[in-house]
């Protein structure tokens, strides 16, 4: 498997495609807050998305909330405890047919795709 993280700037876009807010988008990614959401996308030396967390978001954001119980449940069945809310602005509508996928429907896509 190859991966290459998103660019902050992809990640700042991302945000904005989805209206969410820095903690949102915290809570998305399965992070503590805010001020770690930033890290990801400022400052001087700006933290590389790892492959797990983009995972976890993507599939947040494509999955319905039955597919995402069942991932749960499995987990639980490999013993981790794991409560799972809905998704900030899950099941992003569909683009138009000639239109370019926005980048949360590339996430989307990564999510259902495996080398």
């Amino acid at each position: 498997m190859q991966y290459s993280p998103p660019t902050p700037a992809d990640l700042r876009r991302l945000k904005e495609e989805l209206g969410m807010t820095g903690v949102e988008m915290a809570e998305l990614f399965g992070l503590a807050g805010g001020q770690q959401w930033r890290k990801y996308t400022g400052g001087q030396a700006p933290r590389g998305m790892g492959l797990h967390m983009l995972f976890f978001a993507a599939a947040r954001l494509a999955l319905t909330p039955e597919e995402l119980e069942r991932v749960a449940s499995r987990m639980h069945a490999a013993g981790a405890e794991i409560k799972l809310g809905a998704a900030p602005g899950a099941q992003a509508e569909p683009a138009a047919p000639d239109t370019p996928p926005t980048l949360a429907a590339q996430l989307a896509m990564l999510a259902c795709t495996a080398d």
